[in-house]
Parts: structure tokens; C-alpha cells; sequence
């Protein structure tokens, strides 16, 4: 391969990053505080459309970060029933971890330093061993010090394993997304045993949460 196409094939490949780029300044631009309000009243009421654009929103999302995860859980906690909302909500991790996972891969290990510059702590995902590579990328999605999308896009970088990433990853924001959603399911019945249980949840899990990270505070130091 000659010079010219080699320099037009890294000029390809950094294509999908622009468009993150891009996405992300225009979302912080003009939808910096979307709130569940908006999801809802942006929401159809047939759900089978309405199921499409939620997963189209986390698609947006996972390259714009124009709204957290906790919004978009509830929000579909009270559109859809508990169990239909659950599916969607787990749907939506998923897709909201390749994406940028890809976009790293593709973009190459080139950027990692770029997104260093912004997160220094990305650094220490860089010295992990092979065999504390799903522990390691577990407490990162778990603890959330690093924002979502930024972790994706660097273990993507780094060429991580991607069924690891994808296990360790959907692993550590389920028990989140599930509490977070039964939250939305009984948002509207406060003083209801699914709402009491959901709450008392979340307090176990930011508990551990704690924990881990003052467990492992050193290593992001």
C-alpha cells in the first residue's frame, strides 16, 4: 500500500471519532440539561415506537453523552410496564457499550492519548494485566469514576477483549439499571413496597460502590 492510500485510510478510520466529536459538542450545545420531562413528553404513546426511540436514543447517547443513564432508566421505568421496561433498559446498555467501544477500535490507539489529556485517570486502564482485565474493567463500569462513554471508547482504544468487555461491562451496570427502573415503575406510588425496596436498594449499591472505590482509591490516584 502506498503512502497516498495508507494516509487516506487513517484519514477513514478517524471518521466515526469526528462524528463523536461533533455529536458531542451539539448535544452539549443544545440539550445540556435534558431532564425526564423531556424523554417523556419526546415519547410516543405506542410503545412499540416508542421502544424504538429509546434505543435510539441510548445509540445518540453513547456518542454525545447528552443524558445519564439514571435519566433514560427512569424515564423508561414509568412509560413502559416493569418487565418491558427492564428488557428495554438492558437492550439499551448494550447497545450504549458498543458503539463507542467500536469507535475506539476502529479509531486506534492514537487517540488514547488525546482522551488522556481530558481523563488522566484513563492512564492506569493502560497498566492492566491480561488476568485482571475483567476484574479491572468490572470496577471501572461498576464505581462509574470514569464517565460511561469515555471508558468504552478507551478499552476500544486499547483493543480490550470484546467479549470481556461486554460481560464485565453489562455485569456491572444491570443492578444499577434494574433498581433505577423499578424507581420509575413506582415513581408514582412513593409510598408502595416496590417503590420503599427500590430505594433501599440503591442505598446497598452506592454502599458497595463506596466501598470499591475506597478500596481501590490508590490505583486512580
Amino acid at each position: 500500500m502506498n503512502k497516498n492510500n495508507k494516509s487516506k485510510l487513517n484519514m477513514i478510520r478517524f471518521i466515526p471519532m469526528i462524528i463523536m466529536l461533533i455529536s458531542f459538542i451539539f448535544f452539549t450545545i443544545n440539550y445540556k440539561n435534558i431532564s425526564i420531562s423531556d424523554i417523556l413528553s419526546f415519547t410516543p404513546e405506542n410503545h412499540l415506537l416508542a421502544g424504538g426511540i429509546i434505543i435510539l436514543i441510548y445509540a445518540v447517547k453513547s456518542i454525545s453523552m447528552f443524558v445519564s443513564l439514571s435519566i433514560l432508566y427512569v424515564s423508561v421505568g414509568i412509560i413502559f410496564p416493569v418487565y418491558e421496561a427492564l428488557t428495554i433498559n438492558f437492550i439499551g446498555i448494550i447497545v450504549s457499550m458498543i458503539l463507542p467501544y467500536f469507535i475506539g477500535r476502529l479509531s486506534g490507539k492514537g487517540l488514547f492519548y488525546k482522551v488522556a489529556e481530558k481523563y488522566p485517570k484513563i492512564y492506569k486502564i493502560n497498566d492492566i494485566e491480561k488476568d485482571s482485565e475483567w476484574r479491572f474493567i468490572f470496577i471501572i463500569k461498576f464505581i462509574g469514576i470514569i464517565p460511561n462513554e469515555i471508558s468504552s471508547l478507551t478499552f476500544g482504544i486499547l483493543n480490550i477483549n470484546f467479549t470481556s468487555y461486554m460481560i464485565a461491562s453489562i455485569l456491572a451496570k444491570t443492578p444499577a439499571m434494574i433498581v433505577t427502573t423499578l424507581i420509575g415503575s413506582n415513581i408514582n406510588e412513593p409510598g408502595s413496597l416496590g417503590f420503599i425496596a427500590s430505594i433501599i436498594m440503591s442505598i446497598i449499591i452506592l454502599i458497595i460502590v463506596l466501598r470499591i472505590y475506597i478500596k481501590c482509591k490508590d490505583n486512580f490516584k
